[in-house]
């Protein structure tokens, strides 16, 4: 019990310390981050618990779960950055605590402790965590799901030696074995899906729910003979699956499903449809569920194998052991029942998003502790010496930490200072030159995960097992808590909606009368946060030259592009209220408005402009 609470209070301390830390030092990041944020935002300023919005419009992309979360947040610490993002660090942990408890079910403690590690300290996780979005919160629900049906099928298994179950001989056994015959257990697992739904809609019950249905149809008896072929054995083990579905989706009790979601989520689903019209539920199901998967959205598209390089970074730096993770558990296990399940779960939901038509690397997310079990299954093994694999491989993955540390030194010492054709490579691949300096200087990030490759190398040559896998485990945490921590300060500077809002915020003071700020070419979600007001989006020159030309105070946010089109749309002298750099486009944003003052003849733009101090 002892090790077990040390196990717990080590992922604590090592997940806090990466998602706490200056939490709220970094203004909010676009885009998901800030649409949400915003959502939550004006649901609070109206004291609405029901009905999303952003810019003051119906805002029907995910359900209330993570916009109450953050309402919380914003209770305790204000409507601000860390109020918005707080919650998500602690769903975040309370996964990390969950894949742990998994971990020592399935296989043993070492490799839970492993397991969770790898998962809070890896990029994407991480990431997320330190965010104002739902993947936390799905994430953890869908876990926690599944360690309930884990805790019912599986006997507790600590140190001792993997034992192989029997094949059970008929499906009856097999239902009988692999589904819990308890309902209040089925119940609770529906239950926990069902607030998933309430973070993320229809997935949260088919992501889970098919993992464990494609779990007990994997552990059907097939007719295939030993001797047969491999297509012949797959045709068989399909068959098989196919025949053995509807008795195994009776079982699973699909009206207790169905009654778990009406009570959780059905009340707030009933609400929102009657103070939106069916408004929210037209657009959420029809375009942002099933709409996604069956056509790509806003240009988010990729190949069906765009979820291997995706994963290759997000579980960074863990991915490094990927090739050993695969072959031990394809190979090594005794008892393949347990690695099965978590292959169900990371298969299941990975390849499901991969047939989706929109893209994102972050749908895949909820698969990410499955993953993070495999690696700690195998890295418990290997530090155990109970592994079966070639030595050969720890080794490669350490050495694949080194090599990824010297290309990073080299792109950030050389990126910034490369030319192409006399026009900085930054440039050319669309990412502002004024990043440069800042981006010169976060060279040093390379030097962790180099460091620690090569120590872990020589500590694994010389069979010190257990301490080259501490030594990559501290690389990987300081090398993501850098990565989301100091070099995410260091950037900050460079985003423009929080100065921009407070740029025409003062300009409206002075001029008197109630603000209006319209955005042309320009309007990120992280300006209408930080502007705490409707934004005007307008598409054309013409339009943003009539509504500058309105009654009140009128401010525009547009870019030079923006600019240039509407000086030429437009007589009136325009001036430049704020300037700077895009974040992180190349190009300038601009605060604007048309000059109300009696002159003797219009100033020029540049005139206006270089009245303007530099800000940065």
């Amino acid at each position: 019990m002892k090790r077990h609470l040390g196990h717990q209070a080590l992922i604590i301390a090592v997940a806090a310390c990466s998602y706490f830390t200056a939490l709220g030092a970094t203004r909010l990041w676009d885009e998901d981050e800030a649409f949400f944020a915003t959502a939550a935002a004006e649901m609070h300023r109206h004291d609405d618990w029901i009905v999303p919005t952003f810019n003051e419009e119906l805002f029907a992309h995910k359900p209330p779960f993570m916009y109450w979360m953050m309402r919380l947040g914003f209770l305790m610490f204000g409507v601000n950055e860390l109020g918005a993002r707080f919650f998500s660090a602690v769903f975040g942990i309370a996964t990390a605590i969950v894949t742990y408890h998994l971990g020592r079910r399935l296989f043993d403690a070492r490799a839970g402790l492993w397991a969770a590690l790898a998962l809070s300290t890896c990029l994407m996780w991480s990431i997320v965590s330190r965010a104002s979005t739902a993947d936390a919160y799905l994430g953890f629900f869908i876990a926690l799901s599944l360690l309930v049906y884990a805790r019912a099928v599986f006997a507790p298994r600590e140190d001792t030696e993997a034992v192989e179950v029997p094949v059970a001989p008929s499906l009856a056994a097999t239902l009988d074995r692999w589904v819990p015959s308890g309902w209040t257990t089925m119940a609770g697992i529906y239950a926990l899906m069902a607030f998933a739904v309430l973070v993320k809609g229809p997935i949260g019950i088919l992501l889970p729910g098919a993992t464990i249905g494609l779990f007990v149809l994997c552990q059907t008896p097939s007719p295939s003979q030993i001797g047969d072929g491999l297509l012949k054995r797959g045709i068989a083990r399909l068959r098989t699956m196919i025949l053995a579905f509807p008795a195994t989706f009776w079982r699973m009790r699909p009206l207790t499903a169905i009654a778990a979601v009406l009570l959780i989520a059905g009340p707030w689903f009933v609400a929102v449809a009657i103070k939106t019209d069916g408004a929210f539920l037209n657009e959420f199901f029809g375009v942002h569920n099933f709409g996604r998967f069956l056509k790509p959205m806003e240009n988010h598209r990729g190949p069906i194998i765009y979820y291997i390089p995706v994963i290759a970074i997000g579980f960074f730096p863990w991915s490094i052991f990927a090739m050993p993770t695969a072959l031990h558990s394809a190979f090594a296990p005794r008892d393949r029942s347990r690695h099965l399940f978590v292959l169900c779960w990371a298969g299941w939901m990975i390849g499901f998003f991969s047939i989706a038509s929109t893209k994102l690397p972050n749908y895949v997310l909820p698969a990410y502790p499955a993953l993070a079990l495999l690696t700690g299954s195998w890295l418990a093994a290997w530090s155990a010496r109970k592994d079966l694999l070639s030595a050969r491989w720890p080794k490669l993955a350490f050495g694949t930490l080194a090599t990824v540390g010297v290309l990073l030194i080299a792109s950030l010492l050389g990126a910034p200072r490369l030319e192409i054709g006399g026009e900085p490579l930054l440039s050319k691949l669309g990412v502002n030159a004024a990043l440069a300096p800042d981006l010169g200087r976060l060279f040093w990030l390379g030097f962790v995960p180099l460091a620690g490759g090569v120590i872990a190398i020589v500590l694994a040559t010389r069979e010190r097992r257990v301490a080259a896998l501490w030594t990559s485990m501290a690389a990987s945490t300081l090398f993501t808590a850098s990565v989301l921590i100091v070099a995410a300060i260091a950037l900050n500077p460079h985003q423009t909606s929080a100065p921009l809002a407070s740029a025409f915020h003062r300009a409206g003071d002075s001029s008197g009368g109630a603000v209006q700020v319209g955005s042309f070419r320009h309007s990120p979600p992280s300006l209408i946060f930080y502007a705490g007001q409707h934004v005007e989006r307008l598409k054309s020159a013409d339009d943003a030259a009539g509504y500058l030309s309105g009654e009140g105070p009128r401010f525009l946010v547009t870019t030079d592009v923006g600019l240039k089109q509407l000086e030429a749309e437009s007589d009136k002298t325009i001036r430049v209220i704020d300037r700077r750099p895009r974040f992180p486009r190349t190009g300038d944003v601009l605060l604007i408005s048309f000059d109300r003052t009696e002159t003797s003849g219009a100033r020029t733009i540049e005139q206006a402009a270089s009245e303007i101090p530099e800000m940065r």
